[in-house]
């Protein structure tokens, strides 16, 4: 139930299970050496740590590390494993400075991926790989691997879920003392989840001492008990929908930093980090219009969190609700859960009350987040007018959509209700062009509703041949692409009319007029 969805694309959320955290990026004097001959971390083992298998819940991975190699001696140079008896993973590079996972499953289904890239000796590089099991049959398994956030090689394979093992965790080494790793390894961290190239991208960014920054879902409505955050809410509800979104921050080498974030009208924050007992000046959450609260989410802060609202006081507003989050930049990683519900709509006349959404298309629960660099006095850093940016996320983004046909809705987004041949959420979040309406059919996927399309089968302009799209969403030839003589010089288009700037330009008569 930990999958956040945001505006450009759906990934898998996060949940971090740190292995090891040796507290800094390779290269400074926290990073741990391992000498290649005898060095080791042996992490013990945990329920959580149980990747890949079918008696756990957690079958998917993520393994993610900052290493900066003295050399590569070993056939295979170890940087994480837990590949004894039984064998469930290794994750190391090889001879050439090749990115090299194994994964072991039973009756001897194992599979090996290579990346292409020769990592350098002498240098931090961030490494990662992820291992994603198909929920539909558990019968494919895709592996893949990263260096410096580049996607460096896949591999799917029709083999199922891997060993179980009550095995130690190896940092530097196999557990059977060969294999040892020269060189620097830090920061490495296991997650229950095969994380998206936005995460990985993230954790690429914190091995050079940079923040990382991310956001997504942590829990929601599942109506239809698909063991899934429902990211289609149905227009019209008489009763509140309530979603939780978490951000987490990953400092980096900065003294501090200050993080913000918005969430749209249509939602009310009800609670951060589950507590609103430390706030400082009432009223609680949620706050009314023009209205803020300050309160402590951690002890060793302060007040460290601010939520405030547009808006004049004691008037009704339908304004947006901000938040600003001074994470503690000492502690190795820092989150912030806000919960949130829709908000209620007063019916007008006879009408009922309705409760957010009120129609259909894109239902935005938040803006992305936004970290902001702090000096060492708390203060926006070089400048207030110009501070530096750490990391911003993309928001997240749900489908508003209304049951037209009387058959249900697809909460999980899949479903088609306007029949135009995209699904109703990637029609509100993920549109071809700009978001279009899940209540109303667009035929072509040119961006433009059938109800308001003057020529809804035309489709997208091909400006190859020089065609337009007008403002009714129909598809014009431009006149210096048209095959007429329309300024009759007897010069007719581009390429022989000197008028005519490209075969875009839509007056023949003057050039570069498009």
């Amino acid at each position: 139930m930990e999958t956040p969805y945001s505006r450009q694309r759906r990934s898998t959320g996060v949940s971090n299970y740190d292995t090891a955290n040796l507290f800094a990026v390779p290269g400074n004097e926290a990073s741990l050496d391992f000498d290649g001959i005898d060095d080791f971390v042996e992490v013990p083992d945990a329920n959580e740590l149980d990747v890949g298998s079918n008696t756990t819940t957690n079958r998917d991975f993520t393994v993610s590390a900052c290493i900066d190699a003295d050399a590569f001696a070993n056939d295979f140079n170890y940087i994480v494993s837990k590949d004894i008896s039984p064998r469930v993973f290794n994750f190391n590079v090889d001879t050439g400075g090749h990115l090299f996972l194994g994964v072991f499953g039973p009756s001897g289904a194992s599979s090996f991926l290579t990346g292409n890239t020769a990592i350098a000796t002498g240098t931090s590089v961030h490494v990662a790989a992820t291992y994603e099991l198909d929920t539909a049959d558990d019968s494919t398994r895709v592996l893949t691997v990263y260096v410096d956030g580049v996607q460096d090689g896949s591999l799917s394979e029709a083999k199922g879920v891997l060993n179980s093992s009550s095995d130690d965790i190896q940092i530097g080494r196999r557990g059977n003392a060969v294999r040892h790793f020269d060189g620097l390894i830090d920061d490495v961290r296991i997650y229950d989840v095969a994380l998206g190239q936005d995460e990985i991208d993230i954790l690429a960014a914190t091995c050079g001492g940079i923040a990382g920054l991310t956001k997504g879902l942590t829990s929601g409505p599942d109506a239809d008990g698909d063991g899934r955050i429902d990211v289609v809410v149905e227009v019209g509800q008489q009763d509140t929908t309530a979603y939780d979104f978490t951000i987490q921050y990953v400092p980096g080498n900065e003294e501090g930093a200050l993080i913000e974030d918005t969430t749209p009208a249509e939602w009310l924050v009800i609670l951060i980090n589950d507590d609103d007992e430390g706030a400082t000046n009432d009223p609680d959450l949620p706050i009314s219009c023009g209205e803020s609260l300050e309160f402590d989410v951690n002890a060793n802060t302060g007040n460290d969190v601010e939520v405030f609202k547009g808006g004049k006081p004691g008037k009704k507003c339908k304004n947006s609700t901000h938040i600003a989050w001074v994470p503690d930049s000492s502690q190795s990683s820092e989150s912030l859960k806000v919960d949130v519900e829709t908000r209620e709509s007063p019916g007008k006349g006879h009408k009922a009350d309705l409760f957010a959404p009120t129609s259909c298309g894109t239902l935005d629960l938040n803006d992305g987040a936004v970290a902001f660099e702090l000096d060492a006095n708390g203060n926006l850093f070089p400048s207030a007018e110009n501070p530096n940016v750490l990391g911003q996320t993309d928001g997240l983004c749900l489908a508003a959509v209304a049951d037209l046909n009387g058959n249900g809705l697809f909460l999980d987004g899949t479903g088609d209700e306007d029949g135009d041949g995209l699904t109703d959420f990637d029609e509100a979040c993920n549109p071809p062009v700009e978001p279009t309406d899940p209540c109303n059919a667009d035929t072509d996927n040119d961006g433009v509703d059938d109800d308001i399309d003057l020529c809804p089968n035309e489709g997208l302009p091909d400006a190859g041949i020089g065609e337009l799209l007008d403002s009714d969403g129909c598809i014009f030839q431009s006149e210096c692409s048209d095959t007429v003589d329309n300024d009759s010089d007897s010069l007719i288009d581009f390429g022989s009319d000197p008028e005519c700037a490209s075969i875009l330009d839509d007056d023949e008569f003057l050039a570069g007029v498009q």
